[in-house]
């Protein structure tokens, strides 16, 4: 008999990586086209525009907005394909804590049945936290498979599978007393079960194609992972969104620029959920199937094992919208900003806007994420094909609002552009401060809200220090001018609605969080 042992722990504790393709696929396994919903970036688009311009002022704007849907084509050819992918082949134990039958063989070969075997996942590595988002049976043996245990009894080898719950998980499942027994009394159950091999299951009579599906799955995870698009989108502004939480950095300190290999694994999938693109499960298998589509189709009909794998990727597929990225690539296309000065005409406001199409520059950061995008959309639009095939059984997923997670991350959208517009129209100030109004605006566009608020509060003080030797007066003046190197009425128009910005960006944050079941 296997056992589980359930590590609870209440910490942030570290895993190792792991109408059209923009929109998500629904429940189930069908691709439902949505082309009544409304995009990201019009959402945004709107929502922004009344922050700068205020409703009833300014000439619409007409931008090319990505729509759910549109830009189907991609750009460029399929690229092979750093992630650890979620399959892992049966017939060898591997770093990711797979097992298969030459472990176990060799161990009684030498005489060694004696010895326990052990099996340790954090289950940080995928969706959220718990791996696999159905039931606990699913969640337990997408760690250990009942075929990989069964090899284990055949042997006489005693296994041991370990697992934690890290995070907000830790108190999602044991939050009560109740709760905790239920939960454990799953676990127990679980690992007092005898398990019998499925000989038939084709995952594993089929070795040849796993084999050549899991190196194929995990060729296009390591191409993602050298894009330098992919760097830049999870090294940039959103890197930001995360709260800082636990008492080790996000990312390991190593010497030089940013080292995405140095991102810790929880954090990098969380910079995935919070661009609507959890593409380390649901990425790559459109590119492993390769021109034999139809043979992985059998090959998730005749498998428990595949349909659970593929299960999983198709959850994360119907997580996944892709014009969320077009949208973040708009909000920092150049093009978006000079649009908004035109619409105004003249004025302060203008003017703010055109110093934050300046400070965009070459608008690399907006071409990285349409790349990007394009790059996957070439792989979805397959899976996709995939999950759509006749005779394919329903997978077993909850539904998915995305149109909540529309106006969640258009509304964030919408408070970052008024947060640039903000520093862009902050007044000008003396050099005195070792910072300029562009290394603001820089700051702003990069997500260091919190930083540019501070160097804020030094340049404009709400209060000025002379006006200390005044305190003893008797007499008291509520007059502005009285203050004398003052700036109270910056506080009141730009540093206050900043930090209002950056707390609802926080929960903002969380929100996007929990729709992935990524507690805490």
């Amino acid at each position: 008999h296997g056992q589980v042992q359930p590590d609870v722990r209440i910490g942030g504790q570290e895993a190792r990586h792991d109408g059209g393709q923009h929109q998500p696929s629904r429940t189930g396994r069908h691709v439902q086209p949505q082309g009544s919903r409304r995009s990201v970036a019009q959402i945004a688009d709107s929502l922004q525009r009344r922050l700068h311009l205020g409703q009833g002022r300014g000439q619409p704007i007409k931008q090319s907005l990505p729509r759910l849907g549109r830009r189907h084509a991609a750009r460029g050819p399929v690229q092979q394909s750093h992630a650890q992918p979620l399959l892992q082949p049966p017939n060898r134990l591997a770093q990711t804590g797979s097992a298969g039958p030459a472990q176990p063989r060799a161990l009684a070969e030498s005489g060694m049945t004696h010895i326990e075997a052990l099996i340790f996942n954090t289950h940080g590595e995928s969706m959220g936290r718990g791996a696999h988002q159905s039931g606990f049976t699913e969640r337990l043996n997408h760690l250990a498979t009942p075929w990989v245990r069964s090899r284990f009894g055949k042997d006489n080898i005693r296994l041991s599978t370990e697992c934690s719950f890290q995070g907000g998980e830790g108190f999602v499942h044991f939050q009560t007393t109740a709760l905790a027994s239920e939960t454990l009394t799953l676990l127990f159950t679980h690992s007092t079960a005898n398990y019998e091999a499925d000989l038939s299951d084709r995952y594993y009579a089929d070795i040849n194609y796993s084999w050549d599906f899991y190196r194929g799955l995990k060729s296009w995870q390591e191409a993602l992972f050298n894009r330098d698009t992919y760097r830049k989108a999870l090294s940039g502004f959103a890197l930001r969104f995360l709260y800082k939480t636990g008492s080790r950095q996000t990312k390991r300190a190593k010497s030089g620029g940013f080292d995405l290999s140095a991102l810790r694994a929880i954090p990098h999938n969380a910079i995935l959920q919070q661009l609507g693109v959890p593409v380390n499960v649901s990425g790559g298998f459109g590119f492993a199937a390769g021109r034999e589509a139809d043979r992985l189709v059998e090959h998730i009909k005749g498998s428990e094992r595949m349909r659970e794998l593929s299960a999983l990727a198709a959850k994360a597929r119907a997580l996944t919208d892709l014009s969320v990225l077009r949208a973040y690539a708009m909000l920092y296309a150049p093009d978006y900003w000079s649009s908004l000065a035109v619409a105004i005409g003249r004025g302060k406001r203008a003017d703010s806007y055109e110093r934050a199409q300046q400070a965009l520059g070459a608008a690399e950061i907006s071409a990285a994420y349409h790349r990007l995008t394009d790059y996957l959309s070439q792989d979805l639009r397959r899976f996709d094909a995939i999950l759509s095939a006749d005779g394919l059984p329903e997978f077993d997923n909850q539904p998915v609002d995305g149109d909540r997670m529309c106006v969640l991350h258009a509304l964030r959208q919408a408070l970052m552009a008024k947060a640039v517009s903000l520093i862009s129209g902050a007044p000008p100030f003396s050099r005195r401060h070792d910072i300029n109004h562009r290394d603001l605006i820089t700051m702003t566009l990069e997500w260091r809200l919190s930083d540019a608020i501070d160097q804020l509060k030094i340049i404009f003080p709400a209060k000025s220090s002379r006006s200390d030797e005044f305190s003893d007066l008797r007499e008291k003046v509520d007059n502005r001018e009285f203050e004398g190197g003052a700036y109270p009425e910056i506080h009141t128009d730009i540093i206050e609605p900043l930090q209002r910005i950056s707390d609802t960006s926080h929960t903002i944050t969380q929100a996007i969080a929990n729709h992935y079941g990524a507690f805490g």
